[in-house]
């Protein structure tokens, strides 16, 4: 009797300890983007998530529904990128009536102003890493040249 009360115990641990470690422990990073498109109005954006990378995510984006491909303009990384998306949908849709479509992930707002949002989200998500892309393809860093 008390082994199979060990038995049963020690699964449940071990059960435990696995969902402890996949959902908590090693919540793989993933990202929320701002994508601009050439072939877009220029105060459209496209604001979404991918847990691969938003290259990856981009060339998966360029097909015959867009005519030119997507740019990115700016991602964040966070292991929150779930939460932080719906913050950022939220938020835009909350103030403002500037998504393009309910069921869509594209916004009439300027890309300056979707990064600005983007910023006060990352200030409550913990471990959150914001890189400005349209700065490294513009000045060839992360600074700004004078």
């Amino acid at each position: 009797m008390h082994k199979k009360i060990f038995r049963h115990l020690s699964f449940v641990f071990r059960l435990f300890l696995y969902l402890l470690h996949k959902f908590i422990i090693m919540k793989e990073a993933g990202f929320v983007y701002i994508l601009t498109n050439p072939s877009f109005k220029e105060d459209w954006v496209k604001i979404g998530k991918s847990s691969v990378s938003v290259e990856q995510r981009v060339k998966k984006l360029d097909n015959t529904a867009v005519p030119l491909p997507f740019e990115i303009y700016a991602t964040m990384k966070t292991s929150k990128f779930n939460e932080a998306e719906k913050l950022i949908h939220n938020f835009i849709s909350m103030f403002t009536n500037l998504r393009i479509r309910d069921n869509r992930e594209f916004f009439n707002v300027k890309p300056e102003k979707a990064l600005e949002i983007f910023k006060q989200v990352a200030k409550v998500i913990d471990d959150a890493e914001i890189e400005e892309t349209y700065k490294l393809s513009m000045f060839g860093s992360n600074e700004e040249t004078d």
